[in-house]
C-alpha cells in the first residue's frame, strides 16, 4: 500500500508496476472545472486573482463582457457561464465573496487531517514549448510526482486500483451529477417561464382597457398612434399566451405560490447535485492524471494490453 509516509519515488515506481489500460480523455470543459476547483482550494480573493491562478496554471483567458478561457493545443475559447451551475461568472463571484465574508472559527478540538484534492498534473512538454525555463521544469516535475502520489493514494482508498472499475465508477458519477444538473435545469426553465409568464401577465392587465378601446374606436389609426407602447405591449402579452399554450390565465398568486415550491425543491437538491459533481471531478481529475502519466513515461495504453493484465491490489 502507498500510504502517507511512503517516498514520493515510492509511489511513483509502485504506479508504474501497477497502472496499464486504455483512458477515454475528459473534455477540455471538464478539465476547466477541474483547474478552478484547483484554483479555488488557494482562496483567491476576486475573480481577477482567480484568473491569475488559471493563467499561471497554463490557461489562456479572454476577458470582456462574457470570460473565456483556452487550455493550449486548444483551438475554442470556453465561456465560464458554459460550464453550468456554480460555475458561471455570477456563481464564482458570488463564491468568492462569501468566502471573504465567512468567519473561521478557531478549532478548538482534535485536530482531524482534510485529503486534499487531487489536481492536474501539468504537462511539461507543451509547457516548455511555450518559452518556460528550467526552473519551472524542476517544479513541474517535482509537482507532478506529488499529484500523482495523491492520485495513487485517492484511488487506493477508494478501491479504484482495478481500469474498468475505475471507468465504471467514473461513467456513474458523471452521469448521476448530470442527472442533477438536468433536473435543476428542468427547474430553473420553469422558474424562468413563470416570471415571465407573470410579466406578461401584468402588462396584459394594465393594457386591456386600452386595447379594448381600440377594438372599439373599429382600429382607428390615430387611436394606435396615439397609445402605440401600450397596444404592442398586449398584443406581445398574447402572442406569449398562445406560445407558451396559455388557454386560461392563471392568478399571479398561484404562479407565486408555484415559484416558491420550486425554488425550496432546487435548493433541497443542490448539495445532492454539488456532492455528485464533486465526486465526479476527482474521478475525472484522477483518470486523466493516470493517462498522462502513462504516455510520459511511454506505458501502453491500448485496450488490448489493459484486458491482459489487470492492477493487482
Amino acid at each position: 500500500m502507498c500510504d502517507r509516509n511512503e517516498t514520493l519515488n515510492r509511489c511513483r515506481k509502485l504506479l508504474d508496476k501497477e497502472w496499464l489500460g486504455d483512458i477515454r480523455t475528459p473534455t477540455q470543459r471538464d478539465g476547466l472545472r477541474a483547474a478552478i476547483e484547483a484554483a479555488l482550494a488557494q482562496r483567491p480573493k476576486d475573480i481577477d486573482a482567480l484568473l491569475s491562478l488559471l493563467q499561471s496554471a497554463g490557461w489562456e483567458v479572454k476577458r470582456g463582457k462574457h470570460i473565456a478561457l483556452r487550455e493550449p493545443g486548444q483551438s475554442r475559447f470556453k465561456r465560464l457561464d458554459s460550464l453550468g451551475v456554480g460555475f458561471t461568472q455570477d456563481d464564482l463571484a458570488a463564491k468568492l465573496s462569501a468566502d471573504r465574508g465567512r468567519v473561521r472559527k478557531p478549532n478548538r478540538g482534535k485536530t482531524q487531517h482534510q485529503p486534499q484534492a487531487v489536481n492536474l498534473i501539468v504537462d511539461i512538454q507543451s509547457r516548455m514549448r511555450q518559452g518556460k525555463g528550467p526552473g519551472y521544469e524542476r517544479w513541474a516535475r517535482k509537482y507532478n510526482l506529488k499529484e500523482m502520489a495523491r492520485t495513487l493514494t485517492f484511488l487506493r482508498e477508494h478501491d479504484l486500483l482495478d481500469m474498468e472499475k475505475l471507468e465504471k465508477h467514473t461513467e456513474a458519477a458523471s452521469e448521476k451529477a448530470n442527472a442533477a444538473f438536468r433536473q435543476i435545469q428542468q427547474i430553473e426553465a420553469r422558474m424562468k417561464e413563470i416570471s415571465q409568464l407573470k410579466a406578461h401577465i401584468i402588462q396584459y392587465s394594465k393594457t386591456r382597457e386600452v386595447y379594448a378601446q381600440y377594438k372599439k374606436s373599429n382600429w382607428s389609426p390615430k387611436f394606435a398612434a396615439a397609445h402605440e407602447q401600450e397596444i404592442a405591449l398586449h398584443k406581445a402579452a398574447k402572442k406569449a399566451f398562445d406560445a407558451l399554450g396559455v388557454k386560461k390565465l392563471p392568478k399571479v398568486s398561484d404562479l407565486n405560490a408555484e415559484y416558491a415550491k420550486l425554488q425550496r425543491e432546487k435548493d433541497a437538491l443542490y448539495p445532492d447535485y454539488k456532492k455528485a459533481r464533486t465526486e465526479m471531478r476527482e474521478l475525472l481529475t484522477a483518470r486523466e492524471n493516470v493517462r498522462r502519466y502513462l504516455e510520459m513515461d511511454g506505458q501502453p495504453t491500448n485496450r488490448a494490453e489493459q484486458n491482459r493484465k489487470k492492477i493487482q491490489s
